[in-house]
């Protein structure tokens, strides 16, 4: 199995407060209290093949205070808070990366702070998928934000957000949700199958979002079968005609 690499109680397993850094094929998780597992602060870090597990951690991996990051091909899970978190005017590249089973998957906020995502999963959060506030911005490209508890992708103050050809699915509210004059573009997204709207958007955001190739009444991929076709059961020889 793996060996995980644990920090002091109350401190970061990793704290990189000036320089460059690489973290490469490695395991860590979080020492109890800590505020993060991994915490670079003013730094440049590269994070790639890494498994990242909350433990008693706040987040994951925290970029803050104008850090750089580059996270590719990691996994980070089991935080208390964030599974990454960029603040305080940081710049972070999540390639490739599994964020899940967190109370909230990526966090963008503060003004000046900018991440983009790209070929990522977000999944299985017990709130949002991602959430961008306070003036951050985020592309998320070619990514899945789905099977998050509450939304799926969540902006508000004057939060600013560019999706292209990323599937926020299966949420348990909304699925993309826009609030306090944020604004977002949505290129060929798929957003069907969350239990409440695709897109919710308060009165201060009608105006801020722009729709290219994104249905919002798109049909149900998997539509229920008519009485005929489940009694013969179903399409494509399915037993039962539903889902496969």
């Amino acid at each position: 199995g793996l060996m995980w690499v644990e920090g002091s109680e109350g401190q970061p397993t990793v704290l990189l407060q000036a320089g460059e850094a690489k973290l490469s094929n490695l395991s860590f998780v979080g020492s109890p209290n800590a505020p993060a597992v991994i915490e670079n602060m003013c730094g440049d870090l590269t994070v790639q093949g890494c498994a990242v597990r909350g433990g008693g951690a706040g987040t994951g991996i925290r970029v803050t205070d104008a850090a750089t990051a580059t996270i590719r091909f990691c996994d980070v899970s089991e935080c208390r808070a964030h599974g990454i978190a960029v603040q305080r005017q940081a710049h972070c590249a999540v390639e490739k990366c599994h964020v899940f089973r967190s109370q909230c998957g990526v966090l963008v906020g503060d003004l000046g702070s900018q991440a983009a995502l790209r070929s990522c999963c977000l999944q299985l959060n017990n709130q949002a998928g991602l959430v961008v506030h306070s003036h951050g911005s985020v592309l998320v490209d070619d990514s899945d934000v789905s099977r998050n508890a509450v939304a799926g992708i969540a902006l508000s103050l004057h939060a600013r957000a560019v999706l292209a050809a990323t599937k926020v699915c299966n949420n348990r509210k909304a699925g993309v949700c826009l609030s306090e004059e944020s604004a977002a573009s949505l290129r060929s997204c798929d957003l069907r199958g969350n239990a409440g709207r695709p897109l919710l958007r308060s009165a201060s955001c009608e105006q801020l979002v722009e729709l290219d190739h994104t249905p919002l009444d798109a049909p149900d991929p998997f539509p229920a079968p008519s009485e005929k076709e489940a009694a013969s059961g179903g399409r494509g020889g399915l037993g039962g005609g539903g889902r496969p």
